[in-house]
């Protein structure tokens, strides 16, 4: 494993902006974190319930939801220097405006000025990544990512709980502004554009993102299971903190802390998915991994302690950005470039549509079951869901078989879904990836 993670860190630096990519994605999704903990904290600390806490998730997914035709079409007709200096724009001005003395309205309401810029971002820079580094090397920049995004992530989240211990709720937003403002300055620098005039056209109807989708039945068969699944799990996102809190006794610090279990699953997957060579290889990573998440779900329901937890974390981490961290380039390998804005932003937008109903579920049932049964319930569907989309899936390879890695443009085509998580998130880092459903 040391050396792979030293290949892999070697073949960074032979493009510059790959690197840049991979540090700027990593440094937003390290921001996402810093501005969720701190959030969620701040709603915990005032009194409030799992009502308030589905409303901070729901918020992180509905720009998604609501602006996912939006984002896409924007990542495949605007200039893509334009459109991230805009994005991220935003985002600061959102994470300095948490900063303030507001009352959970307007908490929320600065919450998803933020999450609007990092959703009008997202499918840009997925979308740059095959120009920079061609179809062959989308897999391996994947795994790179993932890496990289679970270094940032538990580290933001971990500081973002000693932040709050220390400083206070209001002053911690804006260490996101920083890495924020960072990113901006990483994306006025790259090389690689993407959109603008030149490629501005509008395609013939019938050509959008939802479309490609429904043309090519094992990209259709694996955006139908993760939608269920998601519905399924994402609700747990409402009472981790009331798990993590009340039932296990942890501080806020250990909260924050309970981030790096899962970053370090998370970068061990994203070392071992750079390895995966064809489209047969990640669609099994995508269902085993998703089906062994709820597995763990399940077992984190019943840990006895923090540290059980935490190590029930790592291995949640693993599962769950290996099959995250196929699902994306399999998305993007099986779509043409001139639509790969949108399918993206089609994908994080209906996943985040099922996270909103499961975490407005999560809410009724948190307060109904409590913590630990939510979790428990939570992953024996999540479970059946992950299995019920593999033989969906295998119906759909036996009409439709998948190719390699690398394809021919015609092929990758195919006739025929953030923000994210994603991501970074999904990457599909597609929704608001803090989130672990």
């Amino acid at each position: 494993m040391r050396n792979s993670i030293f290949t892999f860190m070697k073949s960074l630096f032979r493009s510059r902006d790959v690197a840049a990519v991979i540090a700027a994605r990593a440094l937003m999704m390290g921001a996402l974190s810093v501005v969720t903990v701190s959030v969620l904290l701040r709603v915990h600390d005032a009194g409030h319930g799992p009502w308030s806490t589905s409303a901070v998730f729901i918020v992180l997914a509905l720009p998604s939801v609501l602006g996912m035709t939006v984002a896409g079409n924007l990542a495949d007709r605007i200039d893509s220097r334009v459109l991230l200096a805009s994005a991220l724009s935003a985002q600061a001005i959102g994470t300095l405006a948490l900063g303030s003395r507001a009352g959970l309205a307007w908490t929320l309401a600065w919450l998803a000025v933020f999450e609007t810029g990092f959703v009008l971002a997202s499918p840009v820079w997925t979308a740059l990544v095959p120009r920079i580094v061609g179809d062959e090397g989308v897999q391996r920049v994947a795994g790179a990512q993932m890496v990289a995004s679970s270094i940032a992530q538990p580290l933001g989240a971990a500081a973002a709980g000693l932040l709050v211990d220390r400083i206070g709720h209001l002053h911690t937003p804006w260490a996101a502004t920083t890495l924020t403002l960072v990113v901006l300055v990483v994306a006025l620098s790259l090389r690689t554009r993407r959109g603008g005039r030149a490629e501005g056209a509008r395609d013939a109807a019938g050509n959008g993102g939802l479309g490609h989708i429904r043309r090519d039945p094992v990209l259709l068969a694996l955006l139908t299971g993760t939608v269920v699944l998601v519905f399924a799990v994402q609700g747990v996102n409402v009472v981790e903190v009331f798990l993590v809190r009340d039932a296990l006794h942890a501080s806020a610090s250990q909260y924050g802390l309970g981030e790096l279990g899962f970053g370090l699953g998370s970068i061990v997957a994203g070392v071992l998915i750079g390895r995966v060579a064809t489209d047969a290889g990640r669609v099994r990573t995508v269902v085993l991994g998703f089906a062994l998440a709820g597995v763990v779900c399940v077992a984190i329901g019943l840990a006895p302690g923090f540290w059980v937890y935490w190590t029930l974390l790592s291995v949640l981490g693993l599962v769950n950005a290996a099959a995250n961290g196929c699902l994306g380039p399999l998305v993007v390998l099986r779509t043409p470039d001139r639509l790969r804005g949108r399918v993206v932003a089609v994908l994080s937008g209906v996943v985040s549509a099922a996270s909103v109903v499961s975490l407005l579920a999560g809410g009724l049932v948190g307060s109904w079951l409590g913590p630990r049964l939510t979790f428990i319930a939570a992953g024996v569907l999540g479970t059946a869901a992950a299995l019920a989309m593999g033989l969906r899936v295998r119906r759909a390879m036996t009409g439709a078989p998948l190719g390699p890695t690398t394809m021919p443009p015609a092929q990758v085509a195919m006739g025929a879904a953030a923000g994210g998580l994603a991501d970074e998130g999904m990457a599909a880092e597609g929704t608001a990836s803090a989130q672990r459903g």
